[in-house]
């Protein structure tokens, strides 16, 4: 599994120190690897417009309109391990739309999928919808050509646990 942890510091310039007392912000992405997994990817269905998933953002991100933010939004998504659905918002009068990633689907929480205007949801095909893996083992979409993992719990080992 591919972990990406974004990581903030702050980058003083000694120009900047000795004449205006500042400094800047210097953000990065680091990646590391996991239990041997390389890569993921991700295949996302046409989006339902109008609507977004509620009660499962783990993070929310605001991204500068760009060609295609959705594809900015899905990008992001990527490097989450438990990133399975996101809602991109509408532009707002600042021009940033806001990106929600989403650890769960429409199809897991039916219910949970709400109209909203000026958003767009974007889904994922998720093998994981279908609880693959046993023991209460987590299951991560976009993994191997099986297209998910399940991370076993201790005692527990094997494709499915």
């Amino acid at each position: 599994m591919l972990r990406i942890e974004e990581r903030c510091s702050l980058f003083l310039s000694p120009l900047l120190n000795i004449f205006l007392w500042g400094g800047w912000l210097l953000c990065f992405t680091e990646g590391s690897q996991v239990a041997g997994i390389h890569s993921r990817s991700l295949m996302f269905e046409k989006p339902i417009e109008g609507h977004a998933l509620q009660q499962h953002v783990f993070k929310q991100i605001y991204l500068s309109m760009g060609i295609k933010p959705d594809s900015d939004c899905k990008n992001r998504c990527l490097m989450e391990n438990t990133c399975v659905s996101v809602n991109v918002g509408p532009p707002s009068k600042n021009g940033f739309r806001v990106c929600q990633l989403s650890d769960s689907d429409h199809s897991q929480h039916p219910d949970n999928l709400t109209p909203q205007e000026g958003y767009q949801y974007w889904t994922s095909k998720n093998p994981c919808s279908s609880s693959p893996c046993l023991h209460n083992a987590t299951c991560l979409n976009g993994f191997t050509n099986t297209r998910y993992i399940c991370l076993c719990q201790v005692g527990f080992k094997g494709k499915q646990c």
